[in-house]
Formats: C-alpha cells, sequence, structure tokens
C-alpha cells in the first residue's frame, strides 16, 4: 500500500484522469436510472404468501384497484348525474378492466321467467323518486354495498380494476389530473387511492427526497467543512469525494438495472455522510502536520502512510455491516446493502487516490483556524482526556445510571407498523385512504385463494359453503370492512328465483329439493324433485351469465370455475391489527376447511410477510453485523480482545438507540430496524481509529501518556467525523415519510453515541484495566 501512495504522489495527474473518466461514465449510465415503488417487488419467490399472489395475479384479469371517492350530496338528482358522469368518464381510461360505481353496480332481479341483471340506475333520475328507487335497488345487493357507499350515506366510492398490460404510473397520473379538474367544474369534490395511487406518491416522495438530500447534503457538508478547515482545499476535496462517490453507486445501480426503491432511496445522503470520513480524517492529520514539512509530497506521504491501515480497516467493516443486511432475504434491503458497501468502496478508492493526488500538486497550506500548534479542539480534548484520568470513576456512575434508565425504556419497545402513516397527515393520499377506512370497506386486502384439481371445482356446494362460512366468520371481526366472492353472487341468484325469499338467501345443499307446478287432468298440482346441488348452482350461474356478462364474476373465479378467490376488505394496515385478522383466516382454513385447497395471500398477507421478514432479518443481521466486525478488527488488530474493544461502542450505541426509541415512543418497524444494522457498519470507525492510534502511541508512553496524544489527533478527527456524519444523517427529518424521518434521527443519535463511547468507554477502561493486548500489539508496531 506504501508504494501505492508513493505512486500516487508522483503521478497525480494520471490518477485524476483515470478517476474522472470512470466518473464521466458511471454519471453517462445514470440517465438510465429508475424508480420502482412496489414493496412486493423485493419478496423472494420462494415466499409461499407471494409465490400465491403472483399466481393470483395469473389466474384473474385484473392486477390492482384505486379507489376513486365522491364527496357530495349522493343520493340527489345532481349527486347521481355526477357520479355517472364520472363513472363514464373513468370507463374510457384504456388502462381500465372493469369500473364498478352506485350507477352501474349489477342488480339481480327475477321476472316470471329467468332473471334480469341490470345496473342500479337505469336511467338519470328526474324526479325524488327515481332517486329513492335508485337508492332501494342497491340495498338489494349488499355484496359491494359497504364498499360503494359509505356507511354515513353522504359519500360514493367507484372501484376502478386495472387490467395486467396497464401501466400504473400513467394511469395514475391521468386520474389524478382527471379528479383535480372534474373537482373545480363540480359540485361534489373527488379523490382517490388504492394501491397504484399509494406508489405513484412513493415515487413523487422519493423524486422530492432525492432532491432535497442531495442539494441540501451538498450546502451542509460545504459549510460545516469550510468552519472545520476553513480553507477551499478544505472544502473541495472531501465533496468531490463524496459526490463522485454518490455518482459512481447510482450509476452503477443504473448500468445493473436496478431501481431505486423505498429501501435505496436513502443511498445518495447515506454514501455523502460515511464517504466523507475518510477525507475528514486524512486532511485533519494533514493540517496538523502542515507545519513540520515544506515539501507538499513528503507530507501527504507521511500521512497517508500512517492512516491507510486504519482507513482502509474502518472502510471494511463498515462494507462488511452494510452487506450483513443480506440476510434480510428483501431484494430491496439487499440491494441497499450492496450498493451501499459499493459507495464506500469507491469513497475509499477516492480518499487514497483523489485526496493525495490533489495534494501533491498544491502547496502546503493550512486554514487559519490550523495555524496554533493547538489547532481546533487539540486545547478542549487535552482537557477532556485529562478530566476523564481524574473522574473516571465519577464518569463510569454516571453511564451506568443511564444504561439502567436505558433498560426500563427499552421495555417499552413496541413492533407497530403502518404504509399509509408513512405519509404526512396532509398528504392526499393518506387523507384519502383514512377517509376510506373511516366510512368504506377500507383500502387494505387479504385474499384467500380456493384451487380446484378439475374444471367446475368451484361450483361445488361444500367449496362455496365454506367460501361463505369463511366470509362469515371474518366479517364478525374488528376492522373488517366487507367480504366478497362467488359465492355471495349465488345466494343472490338463488333468492332472486324464489321470489326474493330470505330464506333462500343461502348456497344450494348437496342434495335439493325443488317445488313446480304442472297441470294435471285440467288441474295445478305442486310437484317436488329433487336436483344435485351442482347442478343447481351450474344453472343459476349460467342464468345470470344469459343475462349479463360472464366477466362481471372474472375478478373472483376464473373462466373454467377451477379457482376462486374470496376478498376480505379491512380498514386498517397496522401490523397488530392484520395480524389478528391473519391469525383467524389461519384458524378457519385449519379447522374448517380440511380436504379443501385454500390459502391466504393478498397485499395485507405481503405487508405482514414483508415486516415479519425485514425485523426477522435484521436481529440476524444485526448479530451477522457485529461478529463480522469482530472478526475483521481482530485480525486487523492480531487479537481478540482488541476485536472485542472495538464492539464495546457498538453495544452502548445501539442499545442506547433502541432506549430512547422506547422513550419517545418511536415503534420499531423496518426503517427503525435497519437503522441499527447500518449503525453498527458506520460507528465502529471511531473506536478503530481512536484504538490504532492509541496503540501507536504506546510505543513509546505508558497508558496514562498514551490518551492525551490520541485525543489530541484521532480525538479530533472522530469528533469533527461524528459531527459531520450526523449532520449528514439529520437531513433525512426532512423526508417526505416518516419511517425516514426516524431513521435519520436514529442514525444521528447512534453517530454521537458510539463516538461519545469511543472517546469515554474505551480511555477509561484502558487508563484503569491496562489491557495487556494493547501492549502486545505496541510492541508488534515496533517491529
Amino acid at each position: 500500500m506504501k508504494s501505492y501512495i508513493n505512486w500516487v504522489a508522483k503521478n497525480p495527474w494520471k490518477v485524476l484522469i483515470v478517476l474522472f473518466l470512470i466518473t464521466v461514465f458511471f454519471g453517462y449510465m445514470m440517465k438510465n436510472l429508475k424508480m420502482n415503488p412496489d414493496i412486493t417487488a423485493a419478496l423472494p419467490k420462494s415466499i409461499p404468501a407471494k409465490r400465491l399472489y403472483d399466481k393470483m395475479k395469473e389466474i384473474f384479469p385484473s392486477k390492482a384497484m384505486a379507489i376513486v371517492i365522491y364527496k357530495g350530496d349522493v343520493f340527489s338528482i345532481e349527486g347521481a348525474k355526477e357520479i355517472a358522469e364520472l363513472t363514464g368518464k373513468l370507463e374510457e381510461f384504456p388502462e381500465a378492466y372493469s369500473v364498478i360505481s352506485p350507477t352501474n353496480v349489477k342488480i339481480i332481479e327475477a321476472p316470471q321467467e329467468g332473471i334480469d341483471v341490470e345496473e342500479a340506475l337505469r336511467d338519470l333520475p328526474e324526479t325524488e323518486k327515481d332517486i329513492e328507487s335508485w337508492k332501494s335497488r342497491l340495498s338489494q345487493n349488499p355484496t359491494f354495498l359497504k364498499s360503494l357507499i359509505a356507511d354515513d350515506w353522504k359519500s360514493a366510492a367507484i372501484i376502478v380494476s386495472l387490467s395486467k398490460s396497464a401501466d400504473e404510473e400513467k394511469f395514475s397520473q391521468k386520474l389524478l389530473a382527471l379528479l383535480d379538474n372534474f373537482s373545480k367544474n363540480h359540485k361534489g369534490k373527488v379523490f382517490a387511492t388504492g394501491e397504484p395511487i399509494v406508489n405513484f406518491y412513493i415515487s413523487k416522495g422519493i423524486a422530492k427526497d432525492m432532491g432535497i438530500f442531495f442539494t441540501s447534503g451538498i450546502i451542509l457538508i460545504f459549510l460545516l467543512l469550510l468552519f472545520i478547515f476553513s480553507s477551499v482545499r478544505g472544502v473541495l476535496i472531501p465533496l468531490t469525494v463524496v459526490l463522485s462517490s454518490v455518482i459512481w453507486t447510482l450509476g452503477l445501480m443504473a448500468l445493473t438495472g436496478r431501481p431505486l426503491s423505498h429501501s435505496t432511496e436513502m443511498l445518495p445522503i447515506l454514501i455523502m455522510a460515511i464517504g466523507i470520513a475518510d477525507s475528514i480524517h486524512i486532511l485533519t492529520h494533514y493540517y496538523q502536520r502542515a507545519k513540520l514539512y515544506s515539501d507538499a509530497k513528503e507530507l501527504v506521504k507521511n500521512v497517508v502512510h500512517d492512516l491507510y491501515s486504519p482507513v482502509i480497516m474502518t472502510s471494511l467493516t463498515t462494507m462488511a455491516g452494510f452487506i450483513a443486511l443480506n440476510t434480510s432475504h428483501m431484494e430491496s434491503l439487499e440491494e441497499l446493502g450492496l450498493f451501499s458497501a459499493f459507495g464506500v468502496l469507491s469513497a475509499l478508492i477516492w480518499s487514497l487516490s483523489f485526496v493525495p493526488a490533489v495534494l501533491s500538486l498544491l502547496k502546503i497550506k493550512a486554514g487559519k483556524n490550523w495555524r496554533t500548534d493547538k489547532g481546533m479542539l487539540r486545547g478542549v480534548m487535552t482537557k477532556y482526556s485529562n478530566f476523564l484520568v481524574r473522574k473516571k470513576k465519577g464518569v463510569l456512575i454516571g453511564i451506568l445510571i443511564v444504561l439502567l434508565l436505558s433498560v426500563v425504556a427499552v421495555s417499552k419497545l413496541k413492533v407497530e407498523s403502518s404504509s399509509i402513516s408513512q405519509f404526512p397527515k396532509k398528504n392526499p393520499v393518506r387523507k384519502a385512504a383514512e377517509f376510506v377506512n373511516k366510512h368504506f370497506a377500507g383500502t387494505t386486502a387479504f385474499y384467500v385463494l380456493f384451487e380446484g384439481d378439475k374444471d367446475g371445482y368451484i361450483k361445488q356446494p361444500a367449496v362455496l359453503k365454506t367460501m361463505d362460512q369463511l366470509e362469515t366468520q371474518v366479517s364478525k371481526l374488528p376492522n373488517v370492512g366487507s367480504t366478497q366472492s362467488i359465492a355471495d353472487f349465488v345466494k343472490l341468484i338463488n333468492r332472486a328465483l324464489h321470489d326474493n325469499d330470505s330464506s333462500y338467501y343461502r348456497i344450494p345443499n348437496e342434495i335439493e329439493e325443488e317445488k313446480t307446478f304442472i297441470y294435471e287432468g285440467g288441474k295445478k298440482v305442486e310437484k317436488t324433485f329433487k336436483v344435485e346441488g351442482k347442478k343447481l348452482i351450474a344453472q343459476l350461474l349460467q342464468l345470470y351469465e344469459l343475462s349479463s356478462s360472464p366477466e362481471d364474476f372474472a375478478n373472483m373465479v376464473d373462466f373454467n370455475y377451477r379457482n376462486s378467490r374470496v376478498a376480505i376488505f379491512v380498514k386498517t394496515d397496522r401490523d397488530s391489527e392484520l395480524r389478528k385478522i391473519d391469525k383467524e383466516l389461519r384458524k378457519f382454513l385449519r379447522e374448517r376447511a380440511k380436504g379443501i385447497k385454500a390459502d391466504i395471500t393478498g397485499m395485507a398477507k405481503l405487508i405482514l410477510v414483508v415486516r415479519k421478514m425485514v425485523i426477522k432479518g435484521q436481529f440476524l443481521s444485526l448479530i451477522a453485523s457485529l461478529l463480522l466486525v469482530w472478526a475483521l478488527t481482530t485480525i486487523m488488530f492480531r487479537s481478540a480482545i482488541i476485536g472485542i474493544f472495538n464492539a464495546v461502542p457498538l453495544f452502548f450505541g445501539i442499545f442506547l438507540n433502541f432506549a430512547i426509541m422506547g422513550a419517545l415512543g418511536i415503534p420499531l418497524d423496518i426503517q427503525t430496524m435497519v437503522t441499527s444494522s447500518l449503525a453498527i457498519g458506520i460507528g465502529v470507525d471511531y473506536a478503530i481509529h481512536f484504538i490504532h492510534r492509541y496503540i501507536f502511541e504506546m510505543r513509546t508512553k505508558d497508558y496514562n501518556e498514551s490518551l492525551t496524544p490520541s485525543m489530541e489527533t484521532s480525538g479530533v478527527a472522530i469528533v469533527f467525523n461524528s459531527l459531520v456524519v450526523a449532520s449528514g444523517f439529520m437531513l433525512l427529518v426532512f423526508s417526505m415519510f416518516k419511517g425516514a424521518r426516524a431513521m435519520g434521527f436514529l442514525l444521528a443519535l447512534t453517530m454521537i453515541t458510539t463516538a461519545f463511547a469511543a472517546l469515554t468507554l474505551l480511555p477509561i477502561y484502558f487508563v484503569t484495566f491496562k489491557p495487556k493486548s494493547l501492549r502486545k500489539a505496541a510492541e508488534r508496531r515496533k517491529e
């Protein structure tokens, strides 16, 4: 490595040209970078619920659903006409497979022969009597009533199912433009929610966040560097390092076809905050030694020769922490880990190539704050090291009290998550979702997919009765808004054919007794005959198809009646509530659907799977990160004990992190759980730099004497580094998303606490217990 540094100092222009060309290449590739807000895309296909979800999308013609809300005087002549007009406009969308609204929902009636299937609103109303007739007809279809009419009857919903080939982003753009224009020119107000709309707003949020993070990150780092180094080179060199590292990383993402997602949107600020660390350490030592040299190349070689070892160590441990995210088995988190690791590698290359190359070309010059013997913070760190030696018992007692209070706070930590609450309260899509969850059936859905082994399987009474019983059972649960299935239609048709007798609002039995009238000897005689339930069900469905269209059932059952699904709409997406419903569904299928192949999927199920996978995976990632950090630092320092010393500040910082989450009521969810794994890779840098310098000083000094010079050099750099990195992460509090804001706060906090532990716990332990492993390491450094 020393040979490489010498070559860089000797051939700076060659280094700069190569770095420039590589950066131009990655910068050009960035034009192909795309976004993908769909959280389900990150799930591995090996998960049963994901496989079933993908299979369901193949079986049924619609892949997503948007809900349009009309808020106004629904049951008025004007309101009915506006809903009918809006329904017509939505039906014109090429992306729409089907549109169901209170005006066009099908109503089943039975005249003398057969059945009639007509839209709820036959003609545009002209009188109040027409309105009452429409209202009465809607009540005949309870299957859709809760989904289409608000519980207070003051709002209406229009359900738009998208075709498989639909471009959800383009559809959402067109829909929102239509609704905005409609609200301006009509009495009723309209808005939308649903999976494609939520994903559209997530994409907008990611794009907005990226702009904020990138711009504010540059401004913040510029100001902090200007304050620390008070020189042009002290600002521009680290800025170039981090900006180039971001370009390399995003360019590689585009080159490999990986889109930005809800997990990777923070990559720029993450790389900017982490990547700046190495150049800060190099520049700090450069300015501290500037007065000792007259030749720039010699100064650069001296500084980088001393620092390349801890710089490489910290980069490798940070990369190891990120790579440990692969234990989550979530593609988006794995990508976050891998591309963050590449970003750190990029920053390492730039720090050990660009920084010495540029400094070799420039005359030696220190900022005004570095021209005194003490330099910035050196006096403060000298006093702090003396304070730790004198008051070590008091400091330890204080830390123990903090840890005891933290135990109490950690006990209050809860696991909870909600996707829709990630948006700001005033965000249109959150307001729309909360309105639907309050007044309609809900925006989140479980699906229970029933799979047969032959055509017509679903027409069996036993299968349909199981579906019906499932709906009845789950409808009793809190937060279940409504259920829908082909079984509901069978019951409606059966009732209609029996003069709307409520006793026939059921699934036919295996054998049914049907009554009819015939004429015998000129007299009308009632006859009873038996018919198989399956044949009767087939006749009921055929009657409907002759009167309407088989497409009406397309999102409930396939064309051959081999597969069908029950939709369960839920009024929340909170983990705790979804788990209760999922538990009841699993219990029902286990106990009352024996011999029937049925399983649970849907967005609600996938939400639970994602969150469970991430939280479980992050606990594994946490352990894997700690083990990797310990193993790497053990190899680097050639001592397992020193490897443990490097992990101590991490334990302290992460434990305090969980304690503050419990104290402030921040729940344990996907974003906050990932924070701990990220913090391990980043926070270990401070311990490595301090221990490396402490061992360096121990070559000629004892334990107490080594502390002050270590604090005056590496201690100063650690303080600067932690403040800059923490400030960078604090920019995440400007994110649109609640989870990203919490992550930014917690990462910033962890940087401060791990730096504090490295500069407090480790010094106190070293001067108190005088570990022999440090002395042995110092002796090896002499060799």
